[in-house]
């Protein structure tokens, strides 16, 4: 029943049970379903030599849980666009006690398999998650589900293949995943994952679209170029072959505009894991959290060598410019969770972060590498007293700021940073599930305030001083806390951002060339001094304008409690000073004059001052 002409297949004209694929249409479960195995069972009757043609200019709504086994030379043509549903309820769910969901496509064991798209509806192909569903409200949806959300696109033990022109939107979960391939080639493929319509930062907000990787690859002989990605976690990760014999190499990742959590070697920590042979270069990372990241999670004599970052602009990291080290994850619904370095360090007293002792760092060259204007410093080195880093070649590292960073933009605009990607206007659908924590959030303030102001007010009422004193002052205990905390961390922060804030568990660390500044646990064989930079203080005012606006917030949000007090007692709240009054009266009827009796003293004109 298909238009088989020249071995071309189009999958809007496949019949499987009688039934259609019905493009442009989400409002039945039903219709969703049989879109999905039309599709998968088209997919997995190609011959060799065939191409199948998705979309033409349509758009598919669609289940997920496609699973393609075995695909030999052919080609997947996607001309419009797959949309997968949102209905999380009936997600196809793996047969286990876990109830894992399956990934939206699922391709085992491809050999010679290209991925592309000629369409012409002014994007290419787009594959679209609907990640916002699965991200529910914020926070509250990741302490729901985790990580039981399903990858849009997961490819397994694939040999020779060919992704290109491809466009994926609001990935539930981590975006792709190359695991265990010999031969991949990624270009001209767009990544966008957001919450909010930000052009220029990843808010708190748009961070709760927690473990949206990009580009994450595992196996040997990768070439990633020319790809545009935004997305809330790792831009690009390599990780451990943990489905192959436990080696990832000989990689090359150029030309990437992207901001999320860097350009990401890891976590790695698979048993014997090994990850060697890796590039990163000329590439622009715009506002990322992190700008380059290498980390071991807790491992097993796992090891990361013979790794080239060169050529890279870190433009405005808002947090660390470079970080190689510990993973900086918790993976459990508690952020603070140290596995093994804690997301709350260094911001809280406690948490925990070490160098992972069994996970060796060897061979690392970062090569012409400019830092603009950095939030957090320049970055961490961070190796184990056991198993120190070895070879760690800084060449050429650059730590800019304001002045210098206008000559060192490639790009004046969103639009011309991201041409892959869509205007930041277009499919933020989760606006809804944002204005609702917003909502709760301030409920939740309201509340609390209205308690503190009640409670006072009916302390008030029944004459229990002290306990008013007691509310007041843990209130303002409270908030003086919590704006010396701000203190603490804004001078920490803007003491650091021209510097690097940890370097420790390195052995044979040189920095040379134009580096600067250069961390203290490396050898310094510079030929620039500090003299010939022309920015070397990095301004901290942003930073303490943050802590200064949180600190008012807080001083507001106290200074409600008398207010409220006002309001409901219907004039201007008052502390009344009582004392013991001494009679000599021997009337033990008249209970006010007994000794020892508290009376107040009433504030009369005169001593209204001391009140």
């Amino acid at each position: 029943n298909n238009n088989n002409k020249n071995n071309i297949i189009y999958y809007a004209d496949t019949v499987v049970e009688g039934h259609s694929p019905i493009p442009n249409d989400d409002s039945s479960l039903d219709i969703e379903q049989w879109n999905a195995r039309i599709l998968n069972t088209t997919l997995q009757s190609l011959q060799s030599g065939q191409t199948l043609v998705i979309g033409n200019n349509n758009k598919y709504h669609l289940m997920g849980g496609i699973i393609v086994e075995n695909l030999t030379n052919v080609t997947i043509d996607l001309a419009g666009e797959l949309v997968f549903s949102k209905r999380i309820a009936q997600w196809p769910r793996q047969h286990d006690s876990n109830g894992r969901v399956l990934e939206c496509l699922q391709f085992n064991r491809p050999t010679n398999v290209t991925f592309t798209s000629t369409g012409d509806n002014g994007a290419g192909a787009i594959l679209d998650g609907n990640g916002a569903t699965w991200w529910g409200i914020p926070f509250i949806g990741y302490i729901q589900r985790v990580e039981n959300r399903p990858r849009l696109l997961r490819v397994m033990h694939g040999v020779n293949l060919i992704l290109e022109n491809w466009l994926f939107l609001n990935s539930p979960y981590w975006t792709t995943l190359f695991d265990n391939v010999n031969g991949l080639i990624i270009r001209n493929v767009g990544i966008q994952v957001k919450r909010t319509k930000r052009q220029h930062t990843h808010s708190a907000m748009d961070l709760t679209a927690f473990n949206t990787d990009g580009l994450d690859v595992s196996g040997r002989n990768v070439h990633i170029y020319d790809c545009n990605i935004w997305n809330q976690d790792d831009i690009i990760a390599v990780k451990d072959n943990s489905h192959g014999d436990g080696i990832s190499e000989n990689m090359v990742f150029e030309r990437i505009n992207g901001s999320g959590l860097g350009l990401t070697i890891g976590s790695i920590g698979g048993a014997s894991s090994r990850v060697r042979n890796i590039t990163f270069r000329d590439s622009y990372i715009q506002d990322s959290v992190k700008g380059i990241y290498l980390k071991f999670r807790h491992s097993g004599n796992a090891s990361i060598k013979d790794v080239l970052f060169e050529n890279i602009i870190l433009d405005r990291p808002q947090q660390y410019a470079i970080w190689t080290g510990p993973a900086q994850q918790a993976d459990t619904i508690n952020p603070c969770h140290a596995n093994p370095c804690s997301l709350c360090w260094p911001y809280l007293p406690g948490a925990v972060c070490e160098g992972e002792a069994q996970g060796s760092y060897r061979n690392l060259t970062f090569r012409d590498i400019t830092i603009l204007d950095p939030q957090g410093g320049g970055g961490v080195f961070m190796g184990s007293k056991e198993n120190p880093m070895e070879n760690v070649l800084l060449d050429g590292v650059r730590i800019l700021s304001c002045d210098d960073k206008n000559n060192n933009i490639p790009y004046t605009n969103y639009s011309q940073t991201f041409p892959l990607l869509l205007p930041v206007s277009d499919r933020v659908e989760d606006s809804g599930y944002v204005i609702l924590f917003q909502i709760v959030l301030l409920v939740i303030i309201a509340t609390i305030l209205s308690l503190l102001g009640y409670g006072y007010w009916i302390l008030r009422r029944k004459g229990k001083q002290r306990a008013c004193l007691v509310l007041f002052g843990t209130s303002t205990l409270f908030t003086t806390m919590v704006v010396v905390r701000l203190v603490y961390v804004t001078s920490m922060l803007s003491s650091t951002r021209n510097d690097y804030s940890v370097c420790e568990g390195i052995t044979g660390g040189i920095a040379m060339g134009d580096t600067y500044p250069v961390p203290a646990c490396f050898d310094d064989q510079t030929t620039t001094t500090s003299g010939e930079l022309s920015c070397q203080v990095i301004s901290s005012n942003n930073i303490w304008m943050n802590s200064i606006l949180s600190a008012i917030l807080i001083l507001l949000f106290c200074s409600m409690i008398p207010i409220l007090v006002f309001l409901l007692d219907g004039k201007r709240p008052q502390l009344q000073l009582y004392t013991t009054i001494p009679t000599t009266s021997e009337n033990d009827d008249d209970d006010d004059d007994e000794i020892g009796l508290a009376s107040p003293i009433s504030s009369s004109s005169e001593n209204e001052s001391n009140e």
